[in-house]
């Protein structure tokens, strides 16, 4: 809901929490993905983290079309 209204700190603290709380959901990976690609076109630590993260989303659950792209 945080990032729909454009609260990306509070967003990424929420989807960081629910990963700490059970580090087996995709979705919170995936969202913390989808923020850290804003800026990854500039921000190759950003870019980094993204793809990090993508990857343990395809970890997590291989066949996550939106992880392969």
């Amino acid at each position: 809901m945080e990032i729909q209204q454009g609260y990306t700190t509070e967003a990424v603290k929420a989807f960081s929490a629910a990963v700490a709380h059970d580090p087996k959901l995709v979705g919170p990976y995936l969202n913390l993905s989808r923020i850290r690609m804003q800026s990854a076109a500039t921000d190759q630590v950003a870019r980094a983290e993204a793809l990090r993260l993508s990857l343990k989303v395809l970890q997590l659950d291989p066949a996550n079309d939106e992880a392969h792209y």
